[in-house]
């Protein structure tokens, strides 16, 4: 048994041997740990000047155009929700209406009880500029005025 063992030992190879070259130099632990906590504190008081923003206080703008002149029209839309039968939507900066339709405001925290705008929300109720008003005569049909 003595024997196969020492085979054994024979047939394994030697660990990697990649050329290493030059002296080795002994490693200080303490100044290694105190590198290590100088970098955390820097680290830290860097994190610490950053500031975070409130998602609240960034602009808004629906980047949609504005009306040049006033006009009243009723259109035909695909339908809407029965709710919304006989509401009138206010697309623009301040709150009119039943419903407002947010479309430009310099913080998003005083827009909290309207709606954001979109170009796609606009071109479904038929409105084509804004300041506007929806009022919605059926599922089918609304009436626009666009000033």
């Amino acid at each position: 048994m003595k024997s196969a063992s020492s085979l054994l030992l024979l047939l394994v190879l030697p660990p990697c041997d990649h050329g290493a070259k030059g002296e080795s130099k002994p490693v200080d632990l303490a100044a290694v740990a105190r590198a290590h906590k100088e970098a955390a504190s820097l680290f830290t008081s860097a994190i610490e000047r950053v500031a975070v923003s409130n998602p609240l206080d960034a602009p808004f703008d629906a980047r949609l155009p504005a009306c040049r002149v006033r006009e009243s029209r009723t259109v035909k839309v695909a339908a809407v929700p029965r709710e919304l039968v006989g509401k009138r939507i206010h697309f623009g900066p301040a709150s009119k209406g039943d419903l407002w339709v947010v479309t430009k405001t310099k913080k998003l925290a005083d827009a909290t009880t309207g709606v954001l705008a979109s170009g796609e929300l606009a071109s479904r109720l038929g409105v084509r500029c804004v300041p506007a008003t929806v009022t919605v005569k059926s599922q089918t049909e609304v009436d626009l005025v666009e000033e």
